[in-house]
């Protein structure tokens, strides 16, 4: 059972596991997928280009 889910966890879709927060549980099961990350940091440049485009 044990390389059976070895080998499922090798398999997986590549994703990165998000730091454990100190406030609460540590949140090793969730996962940011890569595509995931590139909006949000996609979406951040943007908002941070109109803010400084307002000044």
């Amino acid at each position: 059972m044990t390389n059976v889910n070895a080998n499922d966890r090798h398999h997986r879709r590549p994703c990165l596991p998000l730091p454990a927060t100190p406030n609460g549980p540590p949140l090793e099961n969730l996962c940011i997928k890569p595509a995931t990350l590139i909006k949000i940091s996609f979406s951040y440049i943007l908002f941070v280009l109109i803010m400084f485009s307002e000044f």
